[in-house]
């Protein structure tokens, strides 16, 4: 009687903890999306362990991704931030270089069906989208978002941005 007690309340609290979560936007660490992160969030530091663990004591993480609950939504918006927060450093030598793996990544981001055309518009306009001082994440993105899409060629060849 206890047990079944103690489980119902705590699938009260997961479910009322992650349906008033949903409005927020996601912000995890290291250990990833799931309770652990709703708890935690991006907390810094071995704080993570305990949001890994958590993340997979409760609720199991696959199942939270599975489902799009706790945090684990996987949209190509969110996806596109993560890909330019991560590879923003390697980016910006690619695209002065016009070509690699980084830039490959962003025609995928995006669907473009001519990724030679956007490495080149991109080196082309490395300086503009750069400026004087190194671009945060946000503001590579947009720079490299504004390319393509002042470009008609490149808009047609890009459908995540058409």
């Amino acid at each position: 009687m206890k047990v079944t007690l103690l489980l119902a309340k705590a699938s009260l609290f997961i479910f009322v903890l992650s349906s008033s979560m949903v409005a927020k936007a996601y912000h995890y660490g290291m250990a990833g999306c799931g309770i652990g992160s709703l708890v935690f969030q991006d907390q810094p530091g071995m704080i993570q362990i305990v949001a890994g663990t958590l993340n997979n004591l409760v609720i199991p993480q696959t199942s939270a991704i599975t489902t799009g609950t706790s945090g684990c939504h996987d949209t190509s918006e969110n996806m596109a931030d993560v890909f330019f927060k991560t590879n923003k450093h390697a980016i910006l030598q690619e695209m002065a270089l016009g070509q690699g793996e980084a830039l490959d990544g962003i025609s995928k981001i995006y669907d473009c069906s001519a990724p030679e055309s956007l490495n080149s518009a991109l080196r082309k306009n490395y300086p503009d989208i750069v400026g004087e001082s190194s671009p945060s994440s946000d503001e590579l993105r947009y720079g490299i978002e504004s390319v393509i899409r002042k470009n008609p060629m490149l808009l047609d060849s890009c459908k995540e941005l058409a």
